[in-house]
């Protein structure tokens, strides 16, 4: 991503700062994290807001959530179930409405420091400031090696770059956020909507702490789910890989046929059948069914996205320190700001 100086801009002089916080049963320290990211943003000296988003929870996060805050700048939008991170990452966006809007985690592994410098290189003209994590993951060799090759590889079809270390811990101008709400997609990767945006863009390292409380709900399968979106999303790669393993096992089989029938012809040696037939089939047979599973990745994909059902559904938007409100549906589509 471009780190060059921004073209100058013209921030308003008394801008809205808005943070949207997803939860998924996080109750053991959504209640502390709002109440330290209130005390940070206080310390900033500017006009703010916080959206949480609970993304179908059973533990209480939302009230302990409400329960902490302090004005009513604080809302808490409860999704009507879980939809997923991605999805409950969009509703907040989508409900934001701050000129600038900073996206994290509520489990103190993005550190609050980090949200002034974020504010001052946006005020420089940056449209985009996205944390990286400057110590790299503590993991297995092969996963690292497989991380590594995924951002190689996806989004060389739309020529975008996926930064190693960056995620969803960013800063968005309300430009990038209305932008983002023109994508229609329901099964989401948002680092890659992100890097499809474009605008001016600038990283900033950050160190990554450890949880102070609870556990991550977000596992391999879901890691791994998130990782088939982003494939199927943004590379065609496995369909092409695949349209070249056919042609290099075809091109091997004619050859060997060749040299079969040449044998025969001109040396008289006899092939053995059921050996080479058996063989072949196996070969051939495996790379069909391995085809025909990546084929149905993305066409599962299209039947998904064409059914158009709503990314997510509000259940209710409460602040505190006032009476709920409900709210209706939440498909993603861009809001008309608030003053």
């Amino acid at each position: 991503m471009s780190a060059a100086l921004p073209a100058p801009v013209r921030r308003p002089a008394d801008p809205l700062l808005s943070v949207v916080v997803p939860a998924y049963q996080e109750s053991a320290v959504i209640g502390d994290f709002v109440k330290a990211l209130q005390d940070r943003l206080g310390a900033m000296a500017m006009r703010w807001e916080i959206v949480v988003v609970d993304d179908g929870s059973r533990d209480g996060t939302a009230s302990l959530a409400l329960a902490a805050g302090r004005s009513a700048a604080v809302r808490v939008v409860r999704l009507s179930r879980n939809f997923g991170k991605e999805a409950a990452l969009s509703a907040g966006l989508s409900l934001a409405r701050g000129d600038a809007v900073i996206a994290m985690d509520c489990d103190f592994q993005h550190p609050l420091e980090t949200l002034p410098e974020f504010v001052a290189r946006w005020r420089e003209g940056y449209d985009m400031v996205y944390g990286v994590r400057m110590e790299p993951l503590a993991e297995p060799w092969s996963k690292r090696t497989l991380r590594r090759l995924f951002h190689r590889h996806i989004g060389r079809d739309d020529r975008i770059e996926l930064p190693m270390g960056a995620g969803d811990f960013r800063l968005l101008d309300r430009k990038a956020v209305d932008a983002l709400a023109r994508f229609p997609e329901r099964e989401r990767m948002m680092k890659g909507l992100f890097a499809l945006l474009g605008f001016q863009q600038i990283a900033v390292p950050y160190r990554q702490a450890e949880r102070t409380a609870g556990a991550s709900s977000f596992g391999l399968r879901r890691v791994a789910r998130l990782a088939t979106t982003g494939i199927t999303s943004f590379s065609a790669l496995p369909l092409q890989a695949f349209g070249v393993a056919g042609v290099a096992v075809s091109a091997a089989a004619f050859l060997y046929a060749a040299w079969i029938v040449f044998e025969r012809l001109f040396l008289g040696v006899a092939v053995g059948g059921f050996a080479t037939l058996a063989a072949g089939l196996m070969i051939f047979g495996g790379l069909q069914m391995l085809s025909v599973a990546v084929l149905g990745a993305y066409v599962s994909r299209i039947y998904r996205e064409v059914k158009a059902r709503p990314l997510f559904i509000v259940e209710r938007i409460d602040e505190a320190g006032t009476v709920p409100a409900p709210i209706g549906d939440g498909t993603p589509v861009a809001r008309e700001r608030q003053p």
